[in-house]
């Protein structure tokens, strides 16, 4: 996740108000769940007895994901940048087996945050923005979408518990939604879907202010 990180904290730091309240990082761990399936195919195939389908679904698994945030404030609405990076296996199964390769799902995001304060020690926030999704991984080396690197959209929701001034816990949950192309599916009558893709990310973090 090296570049990935440097890249969002560097987008970060470059456009941060200079007369921001507060300016925060928080590396993160989590659970990155896709929610669709990447592809689906079928096709009618001939035997000997007659006709049957082969199909083809390929989704990936649920895998840990490791991340950074870094963020700026001021009063009640901020500007944040974050990097998030899952190493997990994309699980291909069709009518001959299932097939179970290595797949690296990697997502920077820039969005606009508002906050609001519950109580003395209880923040919650809300942010939006665009999202850059990269795929890599043994999984794409020979087939996959015709990008491997697609824009989207995503949508976030915090909460964070003020342990002290130089110490916030953090929990979030996020949506990235974008779309893959897979190409030409073949000739008639084959059948290839990509799904609208809806990965969510949970996350717990410590969030430690550079600009209390």
């Amino acid at each position: 996740m090296g570049r990935v990180t440097q890249l969002a904290i560097l987008a970060t730091l470059a456009s941060l108000p200079l007369d921001a309240q507060r300016i925060e990082i928080t590396p993160t761990i989590g659970m990155y769940a896709p929610l669709a399936e990447q592809l689906y195919m079928w096709r009618p195939v001939a035997s000997s007895t007659g006709y049957f389908v082969d199909s083809l679904h390929a989704k990936v698994e649920p895998a840990v994901s490791m991340g950074i945030k870094v963020a700026a404030r001021i009063g009640q609405f901020g500007l944040e940048t974050s990097a998030i990076t899952a190493a997990g296996k994309l699980r291909t199964a069709r009518s001959s087996g299932v097939e179970q390769l290595d797949a690296r799902t990697s997502m920077a995001a820039a969005r606009v945050v508002f906050h609001m304060r519950f109580s003395s020690t209880v923040e919650g926030a809300f942010a939006v923005g665009p999202t850059f999704v990269w795929l890599a991984g043994q999984a794409y080396e020979h087939s996959g979408p015709s990008d491997r690197s697609v824009l989207g959209l995503t949508a976030a929701a915090r909460a964070a518990i003020l342990l002290s001034q130089r110490l916030h816990l953090e929990i979030g949950l996020a949506d990235y939604v974008y779309q893959l192309d897979f190409g030409d599916p073949g000739p008639p009558p084959d059948i290839l879907r990509s799904r609208l893709q809806h990965d969510l990310v949970t996350t717990l973090g410590v969030t430690i202010p550079l600009r209390p």
